[in-house]
């Protein structure tokens, strides 16, 4: 489907926020939703698709500049995003706060949590 002004409202249905915009360098760009709704818009011809529904808010994310993109979210889940193929899995289950940032540097994530600690994730 092709994005225009008209058609953007009906395309994000009841959205209420676009929370995380990442760009991974090839002219797409991945919208992060209050919803947990993943959209990739291909700014070359229009296109946007939905790619996969989450029961959580997502509230960060960071692209790791080749493979993946990484969601934090209010449930504490890291989403692992693959660039290629649109698959979603849930990365590391184990906070119990809110995922407020997120960073990332050879091989590991930086997240910030809720609380105001941080944690390292190792990705590799």
């Amino acid at each position: 489907m092709t994005v225009t002004k008209t058609n953007l409202i009906k395309i994000l249905g009841n959205i209420k926020c676009v929370v995380e915009t990442i760009e991974s360098g090839d002219g797409i760009m991945y919208l992060g939703t209050d919803k947990g709704i993943i959209y990739r818009y291909n700014s070359t011809t229009g296109a946007m698709t939905k790619s996969q529904v989450r029961q959580a808010k997502i509230l960060c994310g960071v692209y790791d500049g080749s493979t993946y993109i990484y969601f934090g979210t209010d449930k504490g889940k890291i989403i692992r995003y693959t660039v290629s193929g649109g698959a979603v899995s849930d990365l590391y289950k184990e906070f119990d706060r809110a995922i407020v940032s997120i960073d990332y540097y050879s091989s590991y994530l930086w997240v910030g949590l809720s609380n105001g600690q941080f944690a390292k994730v190792s990705v590799s």
